[in-house]
């Protein structure tokens, strides 16, 4: 009925759909993870073969969006796992740059800010480094406690460079696509959680979009939850009142 509807639309959608979205997007969660749990050992394996020993002196060149290059050591982005299946892929030639180095790779991050993507890299670079000094077995039980390990020690990175402004505000989003499509877990994850704390309602329906964009649930589900809320409080409350709160900056 119309009450059950009431409160506007959330990018197309009314409460109540917003919220049978919510509980989807739940399922569907609940349902990879318990893939991911019968699957693990088989993937926790996947990168085993990655030997960083293997790979010193190698760059990679990132294709940046103002037309300009930079290079980097490929270990410094081997916390990421699309450069990990690169380096390690049987056709990792095609990844070169014939007019340069058989030892050179190239990748384009154009799509990203600049500023970004340097920011982004310096990360990484932190965080491998620091990795290698907990250096340990990658098999097995053991596996399991490095990625865990390597969560912990993203989430600290992250935090730390976000506080001390070596990762800017105005860089967070696209730092958070480019760990995304480089799949850096523990970074993307990191990430994530910051922008949870940032939901307000100025951003909360950007922040869905983009959590839609790049598949993380528990932002999608705050930033879902922090609409509802506000409509909530649009619809029982005062409209006089409420129309000059900033539970109307949602719809600007």
């Amino acid at each position: 009925d119309a009450s059950e509807n009431a409160g506007g639309e959330f990018n197309g959608l009314t409460r109540t759909e917003a919220e049978a979205r919510m509980e989807a997007e739940r399922s569907y969660l609940s349902s990879i993870i318990d893939k991911h749990n019968k699957d693990f050992d088989d993937e926790g394996m996947r990168d085993s073969g990655f030997d960083p020993s293997t790979h010193e002196g190698e760059m990679i060149i990132l294709l940046l969006a103002n037309g300009t290059k930079i290079s980097v050591p490929i270990n410094d982005l081997s916390v990421c796992a699309t450069v990990r299946t690169m380096m390690q892929s049987p056709y990792r030639d095609r990844y070169g740059n014939s007019a340069s180095s058989s030892h050179n790779f190239e990748l384009s991050l154009s799509d990203y800010d600049p500023e970004a993507v340097k920011q982004f890299v310096n990360l990484c670079s932190r965080l491998h480094k620091e990795m290698q000094t907990r250096s340990m077995p990658v098999d097995g039980v053991i596996r399991r406690r490095r990625l865990q390990e390597e969560d912990d020690l993203g989430t600290q990175f992250v935090t730390a460079m976000v506080h001390e402004g070596t990762i800017s505000e105005d860089c967070i989003v696209d730092a958070a696509r480019i760990a995304h499509f480089l799949q850096g877990r523990s970074i993307l994850q990191s990430l994530a959680l910051i922008l949870e704390e940032s939901i307000d309602a100025t951003n909360c329906l950007a922040l869905c979009s983009l959590a839609d964009a790049l598949n993380l649930t528990s932002l999608f589900e705050r930033s879902v939850k922090f609409v509802i809320m506000k409509l909530d409080s649009l619809d029982g409350g005062d409209k006089e009142k409420d129309s000059s709160s900033e539970d109307t900056e949602i719809w600007s």
